[in-house]
C-alpha cells in the first residue's frame, strides 16, 4: 500500500524548490530512507542569458528511469500592492460548460455569456432596491450618515418638510394647492404620498397627499409627525348630511365620530377626536373674509366607502352603491341616525387626522368641500371640484395666520 506523501516548498531570491518526504510505515521499527525518491534540486543562477529567472523543479516518479521536468519562471521586479486590487470573478460551479469564454464568464443554458455573479460586499457596490437607493440619496444631499433617520415607507428625511403641513387625499391635488407658492420642491413620491415642500409670503410650508382612508392616511401622518410638523390641516371632499349644506359649500370640522378601525386600533373608541381651537379659529376667520358659505359641526369619519354609501331611491328608499346591491340592514339605520344627531359632514380621513394629532400633541384640523348630499341623487351629480378653488384658497390663508402667530 502506498504511503502519504508530504510536500514542502521552498523559495528563495534566484531559485524554488519543491521537496517531498514519504514518512515511515507504521508497522516498521526504523525508517529507511528511499533514495529514489529523495529532495531534487536544481539551481539556476539569475545571468542566464535570454530570460529571467528561472528554477527547474525536478518532480520525482515511482518510475527511477522517468523523471518529469518544469521550468517556472520566477519574474524579478518591485513588489505588487495588492490592497487596492478588486477580488476575482468567480465562476459561477453550476454553469454548463459551452465553449470557451473570457476569464469570469460563462455561458448559461442560453443566451449571451453572463458575467459571473457577485455579492455586494464583493463587489463594493450597494443594495439596488429603488427605495432603498432613494433613501440613500436625499440622506447623502443633506450629509446624513444614519440611514435609519429615513422613514421607513414614505422615505422622507428630517428637513424634508416644513413645521406647517397640508394633507389631501389626491396626489393630482397637491399641485393645485402649491400653485400660487414662491417656490417648491417635491421630496418624495412614493405610492399614494407625493410630498412637496416650498414656501409662500416667506413662510415654509408643505403638502403631502395620503390616498383614500384611515391604514395610508395614519401611515403619513405618524412619519410627518416624527420628522418635526407641528400643524396639520387637512382639504378634502365629503359628502353633506346636514340638511343645512349644498352642494358647493364648505364644512369646518370641530370634532370627528371615529366610525372607523384604524384610529380605535390606537385608543378606545370613548377617545375624542378634537379639532384643535387655534387651527378651527384660523379657518372660521379666513372663510368670513373670503365670505364663503361654510358651517361649523362634527364629521362623521368612516370605512368602506361603497358599503356605508348609497343612492336615493323610489319616495325615501336608499340603494346601496356595492356590488349587487349588497347592503347590509343596518347601515340604511346608521345614516338617518347620523342625520338625525345633525351630523355636518361625512368622509373617510378626519376621525384618524384628529386622534393622532390628540394622542401626540399636534394642532390639526379639516376644512372639505360639499361635494354630494348624502343620500346621492346618482354618481352623476357628484362634484368634486365645486369650490375646490375657494377651499384651497382660505386653508392656505389660514396656515399662513397661525404661522405668523407663532413668531
Amino acid at each position: 500500500m502506498n504511503a502519504r506523501w508530504d510536500w514542502f516548498v521552498r523559495i528563495s531570491s534566484t531559485s524554488l524548490t519543491l521537496s517531498h518526504t514519504r514518512p515511515a510505515k507504521t508497522m516498521r521499527k526504523k525508517s529507511v530512507p528511499n533514495p529514489k525518491r529523495t529532495m531534487s534540486k536544481v539551481d539556476i543562477p539569475a545571468s542566464v542569458p535570454g530570460s529571467s529567472r528561472q528554477t527547474r523543479i525536478c518532480h520525482p516518479t515511482p518510475s527511477a528511469s522517468t523523471r518529469t521536468i518544469e521550468t517556472i519562471p520566477i519574474v524579478s521586479g518591485p513588489p505588487i500592492d495588492r490592497r487596492g486590487m478588486q477580488p476575482p470573478l468567480r465562476r459561477n460551479p453550476r454553469a454548463p460548460s459551452r465553449g470557451t469564454a473570457p476569464a469570469g464568464v460563462y455561458r448559461g443554458a442560453t443566451g449571451p455569456p453572463v458575467r459571473a455573479r457577485r455579492s455586494a460586499r464583493q463587489s463594493g457596490t450597494p443594495s439596488q432596491n429603488p427605495l432603498s437607493c432613494r433613501r440613500r440619496a436625499r440622506c447623502a444631499r443633506k450629509k446624513e450618515t444614519v440611514l435609519s433617520d429615513a422613514q421607513p415607507i414614505t422615505g422622507l428625511c428630517p428637513g424634508d418638510l416644513a413645521p406647517h403641513a397640508f394633507v389631501c387625499g389626491d396626489p393630482a391635488r397637491v399641485e393645485r394647492i402649491t400653485a400660487g407658492w414662491d417656490e417648491q420642491r417635491l421630496v418624495a413620491q412614493v405610492r399614494e404620498y407625493t410630498v412637496v415642500t416650498g414656501s409662500k409670503d416667506g413662510v415654509p410650508l408643505s403638502v403631502a397627499s395620503h390616498g383614500i382612508g384611515a391604514p395610508g392616511t395614519a401611515v403619513l401622518i405618524e412619519e410627518m409627525i416624527k420628522l418635526g410638523v407641528n400643524t396639520i390641516l387637512r382639504i378634502g371632499n365629503s359628502g353633506g348630511l346636514h340638511p343645512d349644506l349644498e352642494v358647493g359649500d364648505l364644512a369646518i370640522t370641530t370634532g370627528c365620530v371615529r366610525d372607523d378601525g384604524t384610529s380605535k386600533t390606537y385608543v378606545v373608541p370613548e377617545y375624542p377626536a378634537v379639532a384643535s381651537y387655534d387651527v378651527v379659529g384660523a379657518l372660521v376667520e379666513s372663510a368670513k373674509a373670503t365670505d364663503a358659505r361654510f358651517r361649523t359641526g362634527v364629521t362623521w369619519s368612516l370605512d368602506a366607502f361603497y358599503a356605508r354609501n348609497a343612492v336615493a331611491g323610489p319616495g325615501d328608499s336608499m340603494i346601496s352603491m356595492s356590488v349587487d346591491g349588497y347592503w347590509p340592514s343596518h347601515l340604511e339605520a346608521r345614516i338617518r341616525d347620523m342625520q338625525a344627531a345633525r351630523i355636518l359632514n361625512c368622509e373617510m380621513e378626519a376621525g384618524i387626522l384628529l386622534t393622532l394629532a390628540g394622542l401626540f400633541g399636534i394642532r390639526a384640523g379639516a376644512i372639505c368641500v360639499v361635494s354630494d348630499k348624502a343620500p346621492w341623487p346618482g354618481p352623476s351629480e357628484i362634484d368634486l371640484d365645486a369650490n375646490m378653488g375657494q377651499c384651497i384658497e382660505i386653508a392656505t390663508n389660514a396656515m399662513l395666520a397661525l404661522a405668523k402667530a407663532e413668531t
